[in-house]
């Protein structure tokens, strides 16, 4: 064998070996069998280099050319894996990529997410952080040691510190004992307790603190932190001092009343009463509130017939009323009161011992009866009196008396008026009694001089009725009957407004009467022409309603009654 080719098989041989190594290593580094596979060729190649270089091609020469196939067969099935593996490895590359600019795509998204959520965090904290600064209330972050983590503004401002001084002093330092802390603080409470602790403080300045300790946890149930919150009531507390003094005195005042007065609502049950009220019904408070008033007051299963308060409620108004109970005199007022929007709701019901002032009545009454009497009695004589001397003349007063009062009832004048009335039209001419017998029973003309003595009966007749107490102006009346609104009557010669309306009213009672009725020193003129003769001064002489007042009674039939 020529040396060269047996130099070129011995690198051949060489080449062999180191890819077989070559395989090895690979399969060892990537665990794959393509490397393998592609060592195993060579190997086959190598053995068959081996051969060569041993001599023993010429004998084995079918043997080496199947080695050598398989080398072949085996290097490019190698071949094909690596191939394969590189392509395999290509695709995967490029699902890494794509894999990858996914990834970067979500990370892109979830870093704005991220940006956004911490955006919001940021305002969040922002808000809250003003929210809690702007809060009045103290608060307080406080850790276990009681130092101070975290105060509002409003903590700083009432110990006249900024937060950043406070921070890591123990909170009692600034609200209490600085050596020691506060007795039965809600802090240091909730610390031990791990639940919410509330309690009212008195702090050295004087001030009166509503204080709360609100534990805050950590994943394992520990507390780590206390939220103190101080809400300042000295103010409070003092407002409600002095309201709960005020209701004392209040009541004080409510229960000196010696009436009793009750708070009652729209259906009629007792709110609230006074310590006279329990007097009034022998009942005890407890007994009083909450039940109905007709069964507190009156021992009724109902309101009782015109009940002061069922009247209130339909009207509007203040009802009163007055009944006998027990052998007392009650007298019961009963004042509505409304909502809001203006409905009823209930009212003050007072009742009022009104015996005393019943009895004090009843003999006022008496008396007033009695007085009456006495002086129907006086009247009574004064008019027999006249009569005795001048029978005409008591008939005529009578009659004015009956004929001035139906005119005052037409006027509307009321009943007491129209009494009035008629009492002074009984004695208007009661200063006859100073006039001669004689001259009063003349039939003829009267001369000058007993016409001056007959108009002196007016002024004699105030003279004798000013000595009596009357409860009208009766010696007025009888002083003026004779006065005209034109100036032309006597005594006094008065002048419109300055007669009494009284007087007015007898003045035209009088003329009627007198032409109507037969006179010693003439016959009757008639009612016609009497009351043509005030129909012809109403407005001059005679006040014009007054004449109206007398038209009007005798066209309803009035009638002078007989002597």
């Amino acid at each position: 064998m020529h040396p060269l080719f047996d130099l070129v098989t011995l690198v051949n041989l060489i080449l062999c070996v180191a890819i077989v190594a070559i395989s090895v290593i690979g399969y060892v580094k990537i665990r794959s069998a393509t490397p393998l596979y592609i060592g195993a060729g060579f190997f086959l190649f190598g053995v068959s280099h081996v051969a060569t270089l041993l001599g023993l091609k010429t004998t084995l020469e079918t043997e080496m050319i199947v080695v050598r196939a398989f080398g072949y067969i085996t290097v490019c099935f190698g071949v094909y894996l690596v191939i394969r593996e590189i392509m395999l490895r290509m695709r995967t590359a490029e699902e890494l990529r794509t894999e990858r600019l996914e990834l970067e795509r979500r990370v892109d998204e979830r870093t704005a997410e991220l940006q956004q959520a911490n955006e919001a965090l940021r305002a969040s904290e922002a808000q809250k952080s003003a929210i809690l600064e702007g809060i009045t209330t103290n608060i307080a972050l406080v850790d276990a040691d009681l130092r101070i983590l975290w105060t509002n503004a409003a903590a700083a401002r009432s110990v006249g510190r900024s937060p950043e001084e406070m921070i890591g002093h123990a909170c009692h330092a600034f609200w209490g004992d600085p050596l020691a802390p506060c007795e039965h603080c809600p802090t240091l409470r909730a610390f031990e307790t791990k639940r919410s602790e509330h309690t009212i403080m008195h702090t050295p300045d004087g001030r009166m603190w509503d204080e709360k300790g609100e534990p805050i946890f950590d994943a394992q149930g520990n507390v780590i932190a206390v939220v103190e919150i101080a809400l300042d009531i000295t103010e409070r507390e003092q407002a409600e001092q002095r309201l709960a003094a005020a209701a004392r005195q209040w009541r004080q005042t409510f229960d000196a009343m010696s009436d009793s007065v009750a708070l009652f609502d729209g259906e009629g049950l007792v709110l609230r009463c006074n310590a006279a009220t329990t007097t009034l019904t022998g009942r005890p408070f407890e007994d009083i509130v909450g039940r109905p008033c007709y069964e507190v007051f009156h021992g009724a299963a109902a309101f009782l017939p015109d009940c002061p308060q069922q009247r209130a409620l339909a009207s509007g108004q203040t009802e009163t009323s007055i009944r006998e109970q027990d052998g007392r005199w009650l007298r019961v007022t009963f004042r509505p009161l409304t909502d809001e929007a203006g409905r009823p709701s209930g009212g003050v019901h007072v009742v009022s011992d009104v015996s005393g002032l019943k009895q004090a009545e009843r003999g006022l009454t008496e008396s007033l009866a009695a007085q009456r009497t006495i002086t129907e009695g006086v009247i009574a004589a004064l008019v027999r009196t006249v009569e005795v001397r001048d029978p005409y003349t008591g008939g005529h007063q009578r009659r004015v008396g009956e004929l001035a009062a139906a005119m005052a009832l037409r006027m509307e004048l009321g009943e007491e008026r129209a009494e009035g009335l008629r009492v002074a039209g009984l004695l208007h001419d009661v200063g006859m009694v100073n006039i001669p017998a004689e001259i009063l029973a003349k039939p003829g003309r009267l001369t000058t001089i007993e016409l001056e003595l007959v108009k002196g009966h007016a002024r004699a007749g105030f003279e004798i009725l000013s000595a009596i107490h009357f409860p009208w102006p009766v010696a007025e009346m009888a002083l003026q009957h004779h006065e005209r609104l034109d100036g032309s009557g006597y005594p006094a010669g008065l002048v419109g407004e300055d007669v009494l309306p009284e007087a007015r009213i007898l003045a035209v009672a009088d003329v009627v009467e007198a032409m109507a009725s037969h006179r010693p020193y003439r016959p009757a003129l008639g009612l016609e022409a009497a009351l043509a003769e005030v129909r012809g001064g109403g407005g001059v002489r005679y006040d014009p309603a007054a004449v109206a007042a007398c038209e009007g009674v005798f066209a309803e039939g009035f009638v002078f009654s007989e002597s």
